[in-house]
């Protein structure tokens, strides 16, 4: 079978690569100052039909070689009839019908499909498709856990999913490709939150029964690498950016645990405030920040001498923080009782600004340009954009 793989760049400019008898051999097409190298791999070293197969496209400058990061290609892969040849109208036509909504012409396969997951109250996950439809529902298909999850983590691949299952003590293990439970493995007594390190080796999971403190997983082979206690939680957990260090903090003692991942042994704990709740690592800094719920300070802690080198004072009722992570200039704290987003210069630790955000602010997330704060009291995500950060 031949395959022809068609790219629509939002300028509409629109070309065709032809993969015939080395179907996994790279190719590069140049029309309009523009380059495509396109690839298609599997692990096999054939493509052949129900195999797995990784498609990679990548789009440069001609002249300069730089990639053209700013683009967001569509891309689909269709069947060609044998002996056919496809000029540049038949093409644009075939990608004009791939645009419209409805099934009556598709694609072979459609590159620009995703999925958006559920985590529900009972003990499955929804996969829903938000791209198509049957019978009126998104929903692709349900993964059935052996109880209600409480917190997950996918690797870098995106081919793995981790679920915390407290009730049973269990993470569960689900592969993307197949949407299926491959694995449930042993995670101490009620594991909650699931980080992954930075390289994805390990998977920490915390624990909150008697033994309270952490169980690090191997990701791979899904052992048990190490059992770590540390205080008593809820705990949260972030590396160093060479993971070479963990952090852990224990809420109800109010102390931070530091940990050494090679050895996998507790380093030293250290009083850090009054109920701490969340933490997030800089780079740039090479500081650890721990906000602490209790007493609405942010605790700067040196990531290599592991002491603390600053304390910035907010207000009671801190809920998350994170350190943007393209530049890891800026840090923001969300305080739910005040309704209030602190912003942190990591580079002085210093608090710069509290902006007004809607109601019960729990979580933030970023753009290259954007922090959006989410408010569980309000149906609004508020923006702030980074530029104007000064």
């Amino acid at each position: 079978m031949s395959l022809r793989i068609a790219i629509l760049l939002f300028t509409f400019f629109s070309f065709s690569v032809y993969a015939q008898q080395k179907p996994d051999a790279s190719q590069t097409f140049t029309q309009e100052g523009v380059s495509v190298d396109f690839s298609v791999q599997s692990a096999k070293g054939r493509v052949m039909a129900g195999t797995e197969a990784t498609v990679q496209f990548k789009i440069v400058d001609t002249n300069s070689g730089r990639a053209l990061s700013s683009l967001r290609p569509t891309a689909w892969i269709d069947r060609r009839a044998p002996g056919q040849m496809t000029d540049a109208r038949q093409c644009r036509e075939k990608i004009q019908s791939f645009l419209q909504p409805g099934f009556n012409r598709r694609p072979e396969l459609d590159l620009n499909a995703y999925f958006i997951l559920t985590l529900n109250r009972e003990p499955n996950i929804s996969v829903i498709d938000p791209l198509s439809g049957f019978g009126g529902s998104k929903l692709y298909t349900l993964v059935p856990l052996l109880d209600a999850g409480e917190d997950w983590v996918m690797t870098t691949d995106k081919r793995r999913l981790f679920v915390s299952m407290p009730a049973v003590n269990k993470v569960a293990v689900i592969d993307t490709g197949s949407w299926k439970v491959v694995s449930n493995i042993e995670a101490g007594v009620k594991p909650t939150r699931t980080v992954l390190q930075n390289d994805n080796k390990y998977l920490w999971v915390s624990n909150e029964g008697t033994e309270s403190g952490v169980t690090v997983i191997d990701a791979v082979s899904g052992k048990i690498a190490a059992t770590i206690k540390t205080g008593h939680g809820p705990h949260e957990i972030t590396f160093t950016e060479n993971d070479n260090t963990a952090f852990v903090t224990n809420k109800a003692d109010g102390t931070l645990s530091v940990i050494d991942i090679q050895k996998l042994a507790l380093i030293k704990s250290i009083p850090i405030g009054a109920g701490p709740v969340s933490l997030a690592f800089s780079p740039l800094s090479r500081t650890v920040y721990v906000a602490n719920e209790g007493d609405g300070t942010i605790a700067a802690v040196d990531g290599v001498r592991f002491e603390i080198t600053a304390r910035m004072k907010a207000e009671p009722g801190l809920k998350a923080i994170r350190v943007e992570p393209h530049q890891h200039r800026f840090g923001f704290a969300v305080n739910s009782a005040k309704n209030m987003v602190y912003i942190f210069d990591t580079a002085s630790n210093r608090l710069m600004h509290s902006v007004p955000v809607g109601r019960a602010p729990d979580q933030i997330t970023f753009t290259s340009q954007f922090a959006y704060v989410r408010s569980a009291g309000s149906e609004y995500v508020d923006m702030i954009k980074l530029a104007n950060i000064s």
